[in-house]
Order: C-alpha cells, then structure tokens, then sequence
C-alpha cells in the first residue's frame, strides 16, 4: 500500500505542477535538461483566480448513460444520427465503469477531427465498488479520462 501511496502522491504533485504551469523538465519538453520550475511543495494549494465551473452541466448522468447505451443522436442531436448507423461505435463505458457523472462543457467544432476539450465530473460516493481503503487506486484515476470517448 505504501508504494501506491507514494504513486499517487506523485501523480497528485505532477497534476498540481500542470496546473501551475510547472512541469518538471526532464530533458524531453524543452530539451535543456534543466528545470526553473520545480515540482511544487505538496501542501501547496491550487490557484483560486480560475473563472467559476457552469453551475449547469451542458450533459447530465442520464444523456452520459443514453450517449453509453442507447443513440447518440438522442444526445447530441440530428446531425449525429449517423453514427447510430455504424455496426461499431465509440461510446462511454456503461456501469459499474461508467465515471462520468456530468459533462460540464465541450469546445471545438462539431462534426470535425479538430482540436477540443471536454470537462467532465464524476460523484465519488462513500462506499463506492472501487474504493480501496476509502482512496480511489491510481488505475481509476487513469480511467477517470473516459471524456475522451464520448
């Protein structure tokens, strides 16, 4: 348990560097080999000046779970019925793996390979199947990224 302790310790301190823009250099991003910005002290809180998250999710648990299951088009609308069509989709896990609780916004261009973003909640429920020792193990962390198949 120790050494998962410390991964995820790792993994949080590298996630808080990104948010302050203080990626460690390990010669592979700016090739110099240095680093000004080292990783921040672990009790170092995030920035407080990011503009409020929307109050309404532009989907909410139950659009996940049909885009999951069910039709796209019934999620994202007429221009996406295609997709329905298709013998193989792409699709959010249904449950017990479904870890997206509401997706809060989506930028980039509808219907095109572009770049884009999706910002996504998930509840952690006291109690939840995949708790260990009320923690959630780094391996549902990574899978916490199920944004990227919607």
């Amino acid at each position: 348990m120790d050494q998962l302790q410390t991964q995820f310790d790792a993994l949080t301190r590298a996630a808080a560097a990104v948010v302050h823009d203080t990626l460690p250099d390990h010669g592979f991003f700016r090739g110099n080999g240095r680093n000004p910005n080292p990783l921040p002290d672990q009790n170092t809180s995030l920035p407080t000046d990011r503009p409020p998250a929307p109050e309404t999710p532009q989907f909410t648990r139950e659009q996940c779970l049909e885009f999951a299951v069910g039709r796209a088009g019934n999620v994202l609308g007429p221009d996406f019925d295609i997709i329905d069509t298709y013998p193989v989709r792409v699709r959010l896990p249904d449950e017990p793996l479904m870890l997206v609780d509401r997706i809060m916004a989506i930028e980039g261009t509808p219907c095109s390979l572009g770049p884009g973003k999706i910002v996504t909640q998930h509840d952690v429920m006291p109690g939840a199947w995949y708790l260990d020792g009320g923690a959630a193990p780094v391996s549902i962390s990574i899978e916490a990224g199920q944004a990227d198949l919607f």
